[in-house]
């Protein structure tokens, strides 16, 4: 049947409807095809498309434009395939469902479910680039590129050929790397380490498949376990230690065999020093020497050493160890903390111990029984050398620091049990022989004459009682002369001014900041004055018994 609807002809069959030109259809139900060869407008007449569906209401709608082949869903719209109620855009019903993408060449790859996975194939070479299964976990094949990617579950990458996993910075200077396999890429290029960070194409970090760690920092680079005070605890195990060394985050204390080390500091460990402490049951020890065999006397060995800062100068003290031979054996030099260690140009330290076990003190003193901060002890320290015996059989000598007036020695040798000198704390020298002596050698003497008469001096002697005022006694106890009568009877070179000084050999000063003096007496040149004198009194006496003979004989 055919006709006019407007100004167009229409041809109607029992098959379907033939509309030439403009139709607008604002309820037609029609049974069968129809063709449209003119712009059709269902519902509302819109320009700018070549057909345009709308449904029961204008935000769903489907657009088809005949220049660009586009077809196009709009609005509210879905589409449904293999279901009559798509309740997405786009909903897919079917046992297999896929989809397949191609260009001119042919299938490319497809995308799909099957058995619950969803999976992402490589169709020229069957590759299953992607797998996520029901859990979340995924599996890669290949490669993926992607400016961000945020994975909740397990990521597999699996490929004929060692699949790795690149991060690549914007400026293709930073890559990390995470593949399997022996050889990535270039033969041995990554090796047998499974990840690698690579920066200005080195290698700074590589995790080895047996699951060392090796480090290459730059210049200025570090390592930092714990950083921003997370409390993050350090630790090494051994085959049966699992804390051979340990760090604890929280307060920086070092342990070895232990996860608490401070429960394992000394009692006397101070608080505000930092300590590094190493127990076992058996005793630990610091071991530090050189591996070489080829050591020459005067080779460096090793030291442990302590170090300071002035601003100026770095100061070391402590002890190092020399070679003395090439058979292994050697000194130790021991260093105040002070700059001798470095100005030195030798490897002598103030004091040495040889391999022979003998002890030198290059300088300094040795101080018994005081701190270097002056404070003394109350007990009686004493240095002694042994020879032989045991208990009161020994023989030493004895030296000891003393604070009394008494008898009690500060010398004293003994040879087995016997006593042969001592001098004891008031003065008194005691000696086993009584035996007193001077070097008096005529070959080593010169300017030799005959003495002169000492018999005015030693008449003008005063001999005195007396007691020293440390005794704090009633009543004198000794025999002497004084200092001062001698001077005053012209005898000065029997005098000597002598100053006082401490134990560190420093001035003893008076409230006027003047040195304290004492005198002595030079009591051994006394005694030849008084030989000498007596000389001359058994002359006079001998002269006198000769006139007395003569007078009796006459």
């Amino acid at each position: 049947m055919a006709g006019y609807i407007g100004n167009k002809a229409v041809n109607l069959s029992t098959s379907g409807a033939d509309i030439s030109g403009t139709a607008n259809l604002d309820a037609v139900d029609i049974d069968g095809a129809v063709q449209i060869d003119a712009t059709l407008s269902v519902g509302v007449n819109d320009t700018g498309y070549d057909v345009k569906f709308f449904g029961d209401a204008a935000s769903a709608y489907m657009l088809w434009d005949a220049s660009q082949d586009d077809l196009i869903l709009g609005g509210a719209a879905r589409l449904g395939i293999g279901t009559t109620t798509p309740s997405t855009p786009i909903h897919i019903v079917s046992t297999t469902p896929e989809i397949t993408y191609a260009d001119t060449t042919g299938d490319l790859f497809k995308m799909g479910v099957n058995n619950g996975v969803f999976r992402l194939y490589n169709i020229t070479d069957s590759r299953q680039d992607l797998a996520i299964g029901g859990t979340g976990a995924a599996t890669f094949s290949g490669e993926i590129i992607a400016a961000s990617l945020d994975i909740s579950g397990d990521v597999v990458l699996t490929a004929a050929d060692s699949p790795k996993f690149e991060s690549i910075d914007t400026t293709n200077t930073v890559t990390t790397r995470l593949f399997s396999g022996n050889s990535v890429g270039a033969a041995g290029t990554y090796s047998n380490h499974p990840f690698s960070l690579i920066s200005n194409s080195t290698t700074k970090l590589k995790i080895l498949e047996n699951g060392g760690v090796e480090f290459t920092p730059e210049a200025g680079g570090h390592i930092v376990v714990n950083e921003n005070g997370i409390d993050a605890d350090f630790r090494i195990e051994s085959d049966t230690d699992i804390t051979a060394f340990f760090v604890e985050g929280s307060t920086g204390n070092i342990g070895m065999s232990t996860s608490d080390p401070d429960s394992h500091t000394p009692q006397t460990h101070n608080p505000n020093k930092r300590s590094f402490v190493s127990f076992f049951s058996g005793g630990t020890q610091f071991v530090a020497g050189r591996s070489d065999t080829a050591v020459v006397a005067g080779d460096y060995i090793g030291g442990y050493l302590f170090k300071t800062n002035d601003a100026s100068t770095n100061k070391f003290g402590g002890m190092i160890a020399t070679a003395d031979d090439t058979s292994g054996n050697g000194n130790l030099e021991f260093f105040s903390v002070s700059g001798h260690y470095e100005s030195s140009t030798t490897s002598e330290g103030m004091m040495q111990l040889d391999d022979n076990g003998d002890l030198y003190l290059r300088t300094g003193s040795i101080r018994v029984g005081r701190s270097h901060a002056n404070v003394y002890g109350s007990t009686e320290e004493n240095v002694t050398v042994l020879h032989t015996g045991s208990g009161s059989g020994d023989s030493f000598t004895q030296i000891v620091g003393r604070d009394g007036t008494g008898g009690d020695h500060v010398f004293r040798h003994q040879r087995q049990g016997v006593l042969k000198s001592e001098i004891e704390e008031n003065g008194d020298f005691l000696s086993a022989t009584n035996s007193y002596g001077s070097t008096s050698d005529g070959r080593l003497k010169e300017n030799i004459v005959a003495a002169s008469s000492q018999w005015d001096d030693i008449k003008a002697l005063q001999f005195k009682n007396y007691s020293m005022i440390d005794a704090e006694l009633d009543a004198p106890n000794m025999l002497g002369v004084i200092a001062q009568d001698l001077q005053a009877a012209g005898m000065n070179g029997l005098v000597k001014q002598n100053f006082k000084t401490n134990a560190d050999d420093e001035p003893v000063l008076d409230a006027d900041g003047n040195q304290e003096e004492y005198l002595s007496v030079k009591y051994s040149v006394l005694y030849m004055k008084a030989v000498k004198a007596l000389q001359e009194a058994m002359a006079k006496i001998e002269t006198l018994e000769a006139r007395v003979t003569a007078l009796e004989e006459v």
